[in-house]
C-alpha cells in the first residue's frame, strides 16, 4: 500500500494515521525488548519506504536505525528478531 502510493507519486504522507500509530507502537515494543538485552532497534526496508519509516522509528525509538536493504553489505549477516506488519 505505502509502496504503491510512493511509486504512483502520491504527495504527502503515504502512511495513514491509524497505520502510523500501530507501527510506532510496534517499533516501541520491539525497541524496549531489545534494550533489555543491550541491543538497538534496526529496521531494514526497501529504499522507497526508508524515509517514511525513519520518521516513525524516531518517534518510537530515538536511537533506532532504519536502513535500506541496499545499504547492507552482501557479506553482513543479519539476525531477524521480529517482523512487523504483514498478514494478520
Amino acid at each position: 500500500m505505502i509502496q504503491n502510493a510512493k511509486q504512483n507519486g502520491a504527495m504527502g504522507n503515504a502512511i495513514e494515521p491509524g497505520l502510523a500509530r500501530k507501527l510506532i507502537e510496534a517499533f516501541e515494543e520491539q525497541s524496549n525488548l531489545l534494550a533489555k538485552t543491550g541491543k538497538t532497534l534496526v529496521v531494514v526496508t526497501t529504499p522507497i519506504l526508508r524515509r517514511e519509516l525513519a520518521s516513525l522509528v524516531r518517534q518510537a525509538a530515538p536511537d533506532g536505525l532504519v536502513l535500506s536493504f541496499k545499504e547492507l553489505p552482501e557479506t553482513k549477516r543479519v539476525n531477524v528478531v521480529a517482523i512487523i506488519g504483514g498478514a494478520s
